[in-house]
Order: C-alpha cells, then structure tokens, then sequence
C-alpha cells in the first residue's frame, strides 16, 4: 500500500513538473497569456494560434512535436488545419527538401506518419507536390516530382 501511495506521490510530482516547463517555456516565448491543458492521455499539451508560429514565433516545423524540458516534455498544437498542413511541407522540406535521396515508399511513410501526428487526412504525394510549388518549396516539389514520374514545371 505505500509502494502505491508513493508512486502516485511520485506521478503527481511528474504531472507538476511537465506543468511547470511548459508554462516556464510559453513565458520564455511571450505567450504566457495561453495555457497548458492537461489531455486525457495525463500529459499537457500547449494549443497556440497560427499568429504564434512562423518566422518571428514558434517554428512551423514544432507544431505537433513535444518539446522537452529537462525531463519533462509537452505537446504543441495549432487548432488552425491550414497552419498544420503548412507545417506538414515545412517538416517534409526539412527532410527531402535539400536534395536527399529518398524512395516512394519511404516517403509515404513519413507523410502517413506526419499526417497522424498533426491530425489530417494523408494527402497523395502529388497533392503535397503542388502544395510545395504553392508555398515555395522548391526543392520539396522537385523532389515529389521525381518520386510521382511528374515532369518539373518550368
């Protein structure tokens, strides 16, 4: 009964401790006016608008990743689902976009991957393509082109 008590003495020190980094890292943000949220799985999860992320905020690419904090560690969400598909290119640019050589099936499997951690439906490579083509991303269509047998549009 006191190995009970203690290890539930011990999550709840867990719990306070994951609560404490993330409202420690959303002050160290300038977000402090948003709060952790507990989730159902006992972990916290920080929901920002899409106003939070980008080149003067959050990195794009940390939308639906865990942030640790010494050896606590919270979720970072965006509700907005156009915010999450423009973070679905940039995390796939940063991994195919540099001209690294990668098979279909290998990309498949990140993109259904990516997509389950940020709660979408998993697009077909050709939709991620012109995606990238319309956000800039150069060398992530390139390389989505290659994958599809697409010629390059020019």
């Amino acid at each position: 009964m006191l190995a009970a008590i203690e290890a539930e003495e011990r999550e709840a020190e867990h719990h306070e401790a994951s609560l404490r980094a993330a409202e420690t890292w959303l002050a160290q943000q300038g977000l402090e006016a948003h709060r952790p949220e507990r989730r159902g799985d006992g972990t916290y999860s920080v929901s920002l608008p899409p106003s939070a992320y980008g080149a003067d905020g959050v990195p794009l690419t940390r939308v639906g990743s865990y942030t640790v904090r010494g050896s606590s560690f919270f979720h970072l969400w965006c509700p907005d689902e156009n915010l999450r598909k423009r973070a679905l290119l940039a995390r796939l640019d940063l991994r195919l976009g540099g001209g690294r050589r990668a098979t279909r099936a290998d990309v498949e499997a990140y993109v259904d991957r990516l997509a389950r951690q940020l709660d979408l439906t998993v697009p077909d490579l050709r939709r991620l393509r012109r995606g990238a083509e319309n956000t800039g991303y150069k060398g992530l269509a390139a390389q989505l082109a290659r994958l599809t047998g697409d010629q390059e549009r020019g």
